[in-house]
């Protein structure tokens, strides 16, 4: 599993990723710079996992969340926040 933490993008789109298994990933994955985990099973705790985590994948510039269990109002600050450092989402 050592070429994991060389991964660039990631594609894991309809897997019934929790946000526990998200932060696992994150921490496997640190020079990743595009990650598609739409239709999963992600919730608000997961946007917030990610700033936390930020600077174990200081290389993401691209994350795409979209239809998962995120609303975008509660974690408005956080996305705002995660903007600010680059990073593009997609709700």
């Amino acid at each position: 599993m050592k070429n994991i933490k060389k991964i660039k993008g990631l594609k894991l789109v309809r897997n019934k990723l929790s946000t526990e298994g998200f932060v696992k990933m994150l921490e496997q994955i640190p020079s990743i710079t595009n990650l598609n985990i739409s239709y999963n099973q992600l919730t608000d705790d997961a946007i917030s996992q990610l700033l936390t985590y930020y600077n174990k994948v200081p290389h993401l510039r691209i994350i795409n969340l979209s239809n998962n269990k995120i609303n975008e109002r509660r974690s408005k600050n956080i996305i705002d926040c995660l903007k600010k450092q680059g990073v593009i989402i997609t709700l």
